[in-house]
């Protein structure tokens, strides 16, 4: 089918556009927001040649296509447009707080971001290659924009997020870019970076202080001011007459939420991450190869569930805060995992059309994106799944223990191997291994089914 006909069978079955409230996706998720969920049939979409899974997950419908995702996506954006667009029901909207809530907002932000963030990860990776082999002057005019490719989501964050916070929101892009473009103005940006040297810490605003904090690569900040500038521009648009509202209600949104969020929000906002942040390292540090052991081994069941994203913005906050996360080599380690251990099932399954595409599901893994592996073969047969999970978690407790980092938020796949590092890189190479090879032998171990696991060690 192609990535039209795809588009079109997934409308369909999730009972066309009127029933959308809001469409993203993510590196291998299409992702909807629907106004009745009854009206979907997930036996239907899993039926669509080019689906590998259909699920509901926080209230989200997340439909899993891999790498044909960004087609199908622009498709299906052309078809919400010249169609009639799915309005947002109110009911929907007022769904009462808790985590399955806070998990589908947190991916409903950075899954439009993502696309960008492992770019940059990915050419991050890039400049460490030619940086580790010396190809070229570290001073050189190309290494320098390299360098600035690869930096660029990251000193920027929050205008990225500030676009994405928006939709989901449901406010104004422009006022919402403005408010990350107060968080990132000069006169706070130079006065963070002379504050030790000049001892001048904040701005007098009216008798408060507006403290100097770098906000370069922050993630809460701009996330909680969008959400705040939502209800505030709402009620402020409302309550201004017609006729005042292209004059008014942008000053006085501006007017209101610059300063209230200079005072208030940024800095709360900003130590709040710098702590999640020192947590997750006295969480490593305080349980050790256990807290990764887990980390590594659950990593594919939270893709499962589509929860894996609420681990993006602590990975971002600990790179702002400390130039490089301890997270992201127990997440490589889930990944390759899966990878090791849909080779094995490429080579117990015997028939031939699985076959080519257990090894075509194995190599994309093997580069980060494992959906294909985890949905199509490794979760179908269980055991390999089981075999991959205990692969992940025994190679990120032996890389914690080795204190292995990444310095970017490169996709976790071998692509991405010269941005991890610990003690020796050679520490790195072995978790890598014992994720791959753990997960591989121990599948053929285990076997698909009750007699495929000795056809490779018995003759007759």
């Amino acid at each position: 089918m192609t990535n039209k006909e795809i588009a079109k069978e997934i409308l369909k079955n999730v009972g066309g556009n009127g029933n959308i409230s809001n469409a993203t996706h993510c590196a291998t998720r299409l992702r909807l927001n629907l106004t009745d969920e009854k009206k979907m049939s997930i036996d239907g979409l899993e039926k669509i040649d080019g689906v590998i899974k259909a699920q509901m997950s926080n209230g989200q419908l997340q439909v899993v296509l891999g790498g044909k995702v960004t087609g199908v996506y622009a498709e299906f954006s052309e078809m919400l447009e010249t169609g009639k667009q799915g309005k947002t029901d109110s009911a929907q909207e007022k769904k009462k707080f808790g985590l399955n809530r806070l998990i589908e907002t947190i991916s409903g932000i950075f899954s439009p971001v993502l696309p960008i963030l492992v770019g940059c990860g990915m050419v991050q990776s890039l400049t460490a290659i030619i940086s580790t082999f010396g190809l070229v002057q570290p001073d050189s005019g190309f290494f320098l924009v390299l360098k600035m490719t690869g930096d660029l989501i990251f000193y920027f964050m929050p205008f990225f997020l500030a676009v994405s916070a928006a939709q989901k929101f449901k406010t104004s892009i422009y006022l919402s870019v403005a408010l990350a473009g107060a968080y990132m103005y000069p006169t706070i940006m130079n006065g963070a970076a002379e504050a030790a040297s000049t001892g001048v810490r904040f701005l007098d605003f009216l008798g408060l202080p507006i403290l100097y904090v770098n906000y370069k690569s922050t993630v809460i900040p701009i996330i909680i001011s969008v959400w705040i500038l939502s209800y505030v521009h709402r009620f402020i648009d409302r309550h201004v007459p017609e006729m005042f509202k292209i004059i008014l209600t942008s000053m006085l949104t501006l007017l209101i939420m610059v300063p209230f969020e200079l005072i208030l929000i940024g800095p709360v906002g900003s130590y709040l991450g710098m702590y999640i942040a020192q947590g997750v390292k006295i969480l490593y540090t305080s349980f050790g190869f256990i807290g990764a052991f887990l980390l590594g081994a659950f990593r594919p069941v939270l893709v499962m569930f589509g929860m894996h994203y609420a681990i993006t913005p602590i990975m971002v906050q600990e790179l702002s805060e400390t130039g490089k996360t301890i997270i992201i080599p127990a997440l490589l380690a889930g990944n390759l995992a899966q990878s090791g251990a849909a080779f094995a099932t490429f080579i117990l399954i015997k028939d031939k059309k699985e076959k080519s595409g257990a090894f075509s599901a194995a190599l994309s893994a093997l580069f980060g994106i494992t959906e294909p592996a985890m949905y199509g073969y490794n979760l179908k047969y269980k055991k390999p799944f089981y075999a991959a999970l205990f692969a992940a978690g025994t190679a990120a407790a032996y890389m914690s223990v080795f204190h292995a980092y990444s310095i970017a938020a490169a996709l976790p796949g071998i692509l991405s191997l010269p941005t991890y590092n610990a003690d020796s890189f050679i520490y790195i190479i072995t978790g890598v291994l014992i994720a791959v090879i753990g997960a591989f032998v121990l599948t053929l171990i285990l076997g698909i089914d009750n007699n495929s696991k000795l056809n490779l060690f018995k003759r007759k």
